[in-house]
């Protein structure tokens, strides 16, 4: 009727309902003026942010005269639960926002499951604060003192920066997702679908049980006109939900440039639904009988969808919408199989907006860098449960290793391909074949991260320091370079596919199959062991703070005594089982460890810059003795 600003409200007095009581008008400053008209009921008692506002008015010498007044008791609380939180959390105005959230959402919570009403509260005394709410509700209905009103779950802002008001329309068409058929099917599916982090299953269930009714139109905008009422426009979050459906068939609409008019929808329940058949669907809308069938073929193919993925913001709307749409409209076995979810993407630890210019163009990606390094950054850094942030610096690195990689994987595909003919090849397979494997493993878990580490870069590491150690390397790596390309290609398709079709296969490489992976566990232990020793000869080199003139290497021999034993130590042990051996493996493996030796001492030899011996009578320190299987003694002169 007219506009007043806030202060003219203040001083008089509103009348509660119900209870026939006149209450005053108090300012505040968390109020938020945009939630429908700015007016909210103090119960200073128990609610932290109104206990606190009246405080800050007492501190300003204002309503002195007013006490809260109790109206729930909970165990463990006093008569003023929301002044036991504000002390609790240490709040000292309307102005510590964070501290206030925790201390209302605790006195909440304990209130609606723990509260009962007070005695001298008419109408409700003595009911829990849950059964109290409804039937306060039904008599406020009751006495026409209330109605529904439509709040947003969030404030919303248009491109421009301008605020959003969001209006409930006249006539306004609704999609009715309150029905407990509906609701059970979906709490059902949801729970055998796969979910991706596990976590947020629970918040799908969550919002499937608020879900009610949700605006499905609006009058102006683009989009397709509602079929009910030509003067309402879908709203886009009720029509695209389902459009994956589409896409199995948007291919052959195109190719035979087929007019919109004829996708009526007795063309839609047969290729989606299977009702009818394609002789009387392809009279009655005009098209070919074939491009019918072809339609019914492809979403037969392709549907249910295997898996959608989206970022974690999307499951209180669309991906909710995503599975009730599709229980509602199609049979059971064409329901959706799995979701996986991220969170978003910032760059140089900002987030992201047209407004800072920081947004990350794909096609400027492509263009800049390649589309292989962004897939393969991406797989690399992100974990689904945190934000990834984009850095400039980390893809530098990146292109170092991706450049590193070409390199090595070109040169093995003109190698001549050999067997592993000596202990170091054998290691170096079963290790590659392992990292492979595991990554497989971890791909299945949708673990990207942990899988790229292993395939991309562990694999790339350990192909480096074999190429510096062993003689048959290119053409050893040649004979497990066809698998490495296959666990790759989803994150590096175009480099893959090249340097594939560059090993003589004519295929493509995304037909191949997850390979076959022998690893012989034995062999493993010998990684372990060189890193060791090489870790150790390095110690040892910082500590004598001088240029080692000759390095001596002392492995096992003979008989291994308790006092050897003994005198070994925690440590010794600890070694041993970190590589997966017991003590009588470790005995096993001292067998071959001068063999080891002998084909990394050139490679020792240049990393050292100095002479290697093994097992050499020279040993002035006596440190042959100390020797155990797995772990040499060395002596640096």
């Amino acid at each position: 009727l007219e506009e007043l600003p806030g202060s003219y409200f203040l001083g008089k007095q509103a009348e509660a309902p119900l209870v026939n009581r006149k209450v005053p008008i108090l300012e505040a400053s968390f109020v938020d003026p945009d939630s429908a008209s700015g007016f909210v009921y103090s119960v200073p008692a128990h609610a932290p942010y109104d206990y606190i506002a009246l405080v800050d008015l007492w501190k300003e010498g204002k309503a002195k005269e007013l006490k809260p007044i109790p109206l729930i008791r909970i165990e463990g609380f006093s008569e003023i639960p929301a002044k036991d939180a504000v002390e609790k959390f240490g709040i000292k105005s309307q102005q510590d926002i964070e501290k206030l959230e925790k201390a209302t959402n605790e006195i909440y919570k304990a209130e609606f499951y723990r509260g009962i009403i007070l005695e001298n509260v008419p109408l409700i005394a003595n009911l829990k604060v849950e059964q109290a709410k409804e039937l306060v509700k039904e008599k406020l209905f009751d006495e026409g003192k209330a109605f529904i009103f439509y709040e947003t779950s969030r404030k919303a802002v248009c491109r421009c920066g301008a605020k959003i008001i969001v209006a409930k329309l006249k006539d306004q068409w609704f999609l009715n997702y309150d029905l407990e058929w509906l609701k059970e099917k979906a709490h059902s599916h949801i729970d055998k679908m796969f979910i991706y982090p596990e976590k947020y299953r629970k918040l799908f269930h969550n919002t499937i049980d608020w879900l009610k009714k949700r605006p499905c139109a609006r009058k102006r905008g683009l989009g397709t006109k509602l079929p009910f009422d030509r003067e309402w426009v879908i709203e886009s979050l009720s029509d695209s939900t389902i459009y994956m459906a589409f896409y199995t068939i948007a291919h052959l609409l195109r190719k035979h440039s087929i007019d919109a008019n004829k996708l009526k929808p007795e063309f839609f329940d047969y290729v989606f639904l299977g009702k009818g058949n394609a002789t009387e669907v392809a009279k009655h809308c005009g098209i070919e009988k074939t491009i019918v069938e072809n339609a019914r073929k492809e979403f037969s193919y392709w549907y249910p969808l295997d898996l959608r993925h989206t970022m974690i913001a999307h499951i209180t709307n669309h991906l909710s919408f995503f599975i009730l749409h599709h229980i509602v409209i199609f049979p059971e076995h064409l329901w959706p199989k799995a979701i996986t979810l991220n969170e978003p993407i910032i760059r140089e630890g900002a987030k992201m907006s047209k407004s800072k210019g920081n947004v990350i163009l794909l096609n400027e990606v492509a263009n800049t860098y390649c589309a292989d390094l962004f897939r393969l950054y991406i797989a690399l850094n992100a974990e689904w449960e945190s934000i990834l942030d984009w850095r400039s610096r980390d893809v530098e690195i990146l292109i170092s290793k991706l450049c590193d990689f070409w390199n090595i994987a070109k040169k093995a595909t003109a190698a001549e391909r050999k067997s592993v003919n000596n202990i170091i090849d054998e290691w170096f397979v079963a290790q590659f074949n392992k990292n492979l494997s595991d990554a497989i493993t971890l791909l299945d878990k949708f673990e990207l991260k942990k899988a790229y580490q292993k395939a991309f870069i562990e694999n790339l590491n350990l192909t480096k320091f074999y190429l510096n150690i062993s003689k048959n390397s290119y053409g050893v790596l040649r004979s497990v370079l066809s698998n490495w390309l296959i666990v790759l290609e989803p994150v590096m398709p175009h480099i893959t596919q090249e340097l594939w079709h560059e090993l003589g296969n004519r295929e493509f490489i995304a037909f191949a199959t997850w390979p076959s992976l022998q690893i012989d566990e034995s062999k493993l232990a010998i990684g372990t062991y060189l890193e060791n020793l090489l870790s150790d000869i390095r110690h040892i080199i910082e500590l004598k703070e001088t240029k080692p003139k000759a390095i001596y290497v002392y492995t096992f021999e003979g008989e291994l005594t308790k006092e050897r034993i003994k005198n070994a130590g925690k440590s010794y042990f600890a070694t041993v089982r970190k590589a997966g051996l017991n003590l009588e493996q470790a005995k096993e493996f001292a067998k071959h460890e001068r063999e080891i030796i002998e084909h990394v001492k050139v490679f020792m030899e240049k990393e050292f810059k100095c002479k290697v011996y093994i097992n050499s009578q020279h040993d002035p320190m006596d440190k042959k003795q100390l020797a155990m299987p797995f772990r040499p003694a060395l002596y640096v002169e």
